[in-house]
């Protein structure tokens, strides 16, 4: 049987659906006996003079203008004979590029937040220090805190039997040697009792039930200010101001910032490379210590925020960080909760105090001061905090596993939980600055051309050249059983749309 083909020297992947251009080299031949549609052969008469040994392609228009790599050449009795195998990519080109598939990876259109396994990560790191953006949240000088005086008096206006006081150091020095420099402030009749005598039978300290130093200026009240103390039944006087704490003023906030460092490499090889195990954000903030960031929740954020309530009767502190401005109320976006011992007791005679050390103990959420300072937005906290379920993923990670795509699911990048727990106050943790640390991995080089890069959803072949990985892949065309199984072998394991 005599039939027109056209035979080519072609250049090509084997797994592309890249076509032959131009007019090519048209041929008369004859189809060998018992040959098939798929793997034909052909014989040429080129004569005694020619060689075809150069034509490694072929397409036959009556066969449905199927291609053909010609896989071997025989010369036999004065003829050459073509060893045909059909190439179903090219073959069938038109009908992969009008499905539509969905796209685990492609070279032209990709998903920068979707996490590509396929390039392991290389030895070593490097680590990045942000500053805060304001100064310090506390400060280990003494002269820059204030002292807070639980004191039983008459004339109560504290908290339960207790009065609070805030005050500057050097108020606070001036009233510890105005009790213990003289006893006139007793109004003691000399007859009865000696001064002498008072001084060893009388503490004043003993009215003093706490006293703790604060490593920043505590706000309060302009309204409660006082030149005096009422200490047990009398009045001591002070060289300055002190400011009584009342309910509106009892709890003190402390606000910071950090400027939030990217995955140097994350603006070309994908925002997932914000994400562990290719970055760690840690945030030192004494006194909570280091807490480990979800670098979820920092992946489009800019800014870290660091708000802390610190509670005037005990120098408890709750550290509250978050994506978004808290401003002068409670945030919405927290990220992780930390307790801590934020005043320094400071120990006076015939005082007892036991020093808070909550190191490894669990906050429960919500949290509440003594007086409810934070009223309603702490009450939030749970939700706020608790996220996307990760078991929405399972159906997505599941479709996936039977492909070799390299594409991980974000959710098992080893992400942190909220971290939530504190420790006993001291002073020489203020000495140090807070700073938030970015640590970063590298992966070894990509192949964007011949591999390319996470895309994860449905698109039409046709609008994404190049190389395409498609998950389950299913086409529909006239072509026979063996092709069309090629066909999906090809588009699951990888093909390149040309």
């Amino acid at each position: 049987m005599s039939i027109q083909v056209i035979l080519y020297q072609m250049s090509k992947r084997q797994n592309s659906t890249a076509r032959p251009a131009g007019n090519g080299n048209p041929y008369q031949c004859n189809i060998k006996d018992s040959s098939s549609v798929i793997n034909p052969t052909l014989i040429f008469d080129f004569g005694q003079t020619d060689y075809p040994s150069g034509f490694n392609y072929v397409t036959i228009p009556m066969f449905e203008n199927r291609c053909y790599w010609i896989t071997d050449w025989t010369y036999y009795r004065g003829t050459w004979q073509a060893t045909c195998r059909v190439d179903p990519l090219a073959s069938w080109r038109a009908d992969i590029g009008a499905s539509t598939q969905y796209i685990v990876r492609s070279s032209a259109a990709y998903n920068s937040n979707v996490v590509d396994s396929l390039y392991p990560t290389m030895a070593g790191c490097n680590f990045y220090k942000a500053a805060p953006l304001q100064n310090k949240a506390f400060s280990g000088q003494l002269a820059a805190g204030r002292y807070i005086l639980g004191c039983i008096s008459k004339g109560n206006n504290g908290f339960g039997s207790t009065s609070y006081y805030v005050m500057s150091t050097s108020v606070f020095r001036s009233f510890c040697s105005y009790l213990l420099s003289s006893t006139d402030y007793l109004a003691l009749n000399a007859e009865e009792i000696s001064a002498d005598l008072a001084k060893t039978l009388f503490n004043p300290f003993q009215y003093v039930v706490s006293c703790i130093w604060m490593p920043f200026q505590f706000p309060v009240s302009e309204g409660f200010i006082t030149s005096s103390i009422p200490l047990g039944w009398w009045d001591t006087e002070l060289s300055g101001s002190a400011y009584l704490v009342e309910q509106n003023s009892d709890v003190g906030t402390v606000t910071n910032s950090f400027v939030v460092t990217k995955h140097p490499r994350a603006s070309t090889g994908g925002a997932y490379l914000n994400l562990r195990p290719y970055s760690r954000y840690t945030l030192y903030y004494p006194p909570f210590g280091e807490i480990e960031l979800d670098g979820n929740a920092l992946l489009n954020a800019q800014t870290v925020y660091c708000k802390t309530y610190v509670d005037a009767y005990t120098g408890m502190g709750y550290l509250y960080v978050s994506t978004d401005d808290p401003g002068s109320g409670m945030a919405s976006n927290i990220i992780a909760v930390r307790q801590a011992q934020v005043g320094v007791q400071v120990p006076l005679a015939q005082v007892s105090l036991d020093t808070i050390d909550s190191i490894g103990e669990l906050v429960s959420a919500p949290l509440r001061s003594i007086y409810g300072a934070v009223k309603g937005g702490i009450d939030g906290i749970s939700a706020a905090l608790s996220g996307s379920d990760p078991n929405s993923f399972d159906s997505f990670a599941s479709t996936l596993s039977s492909v070799g795509s390299g594409v991980a699911d974000a959710v098992a990048s080893g992400n942190v939980k909220l971290s939530v727990k504190g420790g006993a106050g001291s002073v020489a943790v203020y000495d140090t600055d807070p700073y938030l640390m970015l640590q970063t991995m590298y992966q070894v080089e990509t192949d964007n051309a011949d591999r390319g890069r996470p895309l994860c959803a449905p698109r039409q072949i046709s609008t994404i050249p190049g190389f395409i990985l498609c998950a389950d892949p299913h086409i529909a065309c006239h072509a026979t059983s063996p092709e069309l199984r090629a066909i999906e072998q090809a588009m699951a394991s990888g093909f390149f749309y040309e």
